[in-house]
């Protein structure tokens, strides 16, 4: 309820409101959410997904220390199986089709389009995108 809040405030104080979405793995905890948003009552224009450029492992682990995720980077060490089902989860194309079927299935969700977090590697991330411009069209 305190984000809804939030949002009713700067609403009311004349804000343009964007939410950007922490780097996800997964389509689905994405989904829920902006589902949750809707149904609480949040009304809000832009909906941006977080989505990971290419990185490597050791790149990611980096950025998660910088972050402050240290505590859960701890659990997936104690945990490895995880850590491999994460890192070696949905490509990025994946969730893109994932969300864009969600999109189009149900407009009122807001999901807006996607940021990409590069981690350094901003021409990597480019290409990327463009790769995946070039498969889908």
């Amino acid at each position: 309820r305190q984000r809804i809040a939030k949002l009713e405030e700067a609403s009311k104080r004349g804000l343009r409101i964007e939410l950007v979405s922490q780097f996800c793995f997964e389509a689905a905890p994405i989904i829920s959410f902006a589902r949750h948003m809707r149904s609480s009552g949040a009304i809000v224009p832009s909906y941006r997904v977080g989505l990971a450029g290419p990185a490597n492992s050791a790149t990611l682990l980096k950025y998660a220390m910088m972050c402050g995720v240290g505590a859960s980077i701890r659990a997936l060490r104690e945990r490895q199986s995880l850590a491999k089902t994460l890192l070696s989860g949905p490509t990025p194309e994946d969730l893109i089709e994932t969300l864009a079927l969600a999109r189009h299935a149900e407009p009122n969700l807001g999901i807006d389009g996607l940021h990409f977090f590069t981690f350094g590697s901003l021409a990597m991330t480019a290409t990327m995108i463009a790769d995946i411009q070039n498969r889908i069209r």
